[in-house]
């Protein structure tokens, strides 16, 4: 099994980093104030930080996906959702929509 260095160091490496918003993961957040449990992310996080360290000293592109909903893209599969409740989640301009402990750390795109 390649160790993640070896991984990294693969010429179509990249990492992709899905959602890591406070709406998602944080304990304020929506999910998180509605009963989910986002307990797991706490021990999670660190491990995340661990590779994007890694994937930028081996110059590795990381790749930040981060969900945003405004009334122009809610459709009523989503807003009807989880009881209504979905419709609360990463508004546009919120604090849960912004990404968690700094994950990005103002980036969209980097390498």
């Amino acid at each position: 099994m390649k160790t993640l260095n070896e991984l990294l160091l693969e010429k179509n490496a990249a990492v992709i980093v899905v959602d890591v918003q406070n709406d998602y993961c944080h304990p304020d957040g929506s999910l998180g104030a509605k009963g989910s449990d986002v307990s797991g992310v706490a021990a999670m996080m660190p491990f995340l930080h661990h590779l994007l360290a890694s994937a930028r000293e081996y110059n590795v592109p990381v790749i930040y996906i981060q969900t945003i909903h405004e009334d122009a893209t809610d459709s009523e599969a989503w807003t009807t959702r989880s009881n209504g409740r979905s419709s609360a989640v990463c508004r546009k301009g919120s604090w849960g929509a912004e990404f968690y402990e700094s994950v990005s750390q103002g980036r969209g795109i980097s390498s």
